[in-house]
């Protein structure tokens, strides 16, 4: 991961419209899969000051909340297909609305 502060840039495409930029992250992303492993840049704009661990423990915070929740989502839709099958939809629904909240 590197943090760079946008003053030490040349002007961004449209950067007066991104009030508060300060800094640009940019990050190695590893993706490792059955048929191959791919290693992709990733860049992020940030209010936050130049500072990579800061920047690494939000980013991995952000996507911790994002995979959680396609998580849920995956087994909430399994539930419902395997529920629905089965006739037994409506008391399922009710349990899983009551865990999310």
């Amino acid at each position: 991961m590197w943090t760079v502060s946008v003053s030490q840039l040349p002007p961004l495409h449209r950067q007066d419209q991104w009030l508060g930029l300060t800094t640009v992250v940019m990050v190695k992303r590893r993706r490792e899969l059955w048929n191959g492993t791919t290693q992709l840049p990733q860049f992020y704009i940030s209010s936050l000051e130049a500072n990579a661990p800061r920047h690494n423990q939000v980013i991995r915070c952000h996507w911790s909340i994002e995979n959680s929740l396609q998580r849920v989502a995956r087994c909430h839709l399994q539930l419902r297909c395997q529920s629905i099958s089965s006739g037994s939809w409506g008391s399922k629904s009710r349990i899983i609305a009551t865990q999310r909240v």
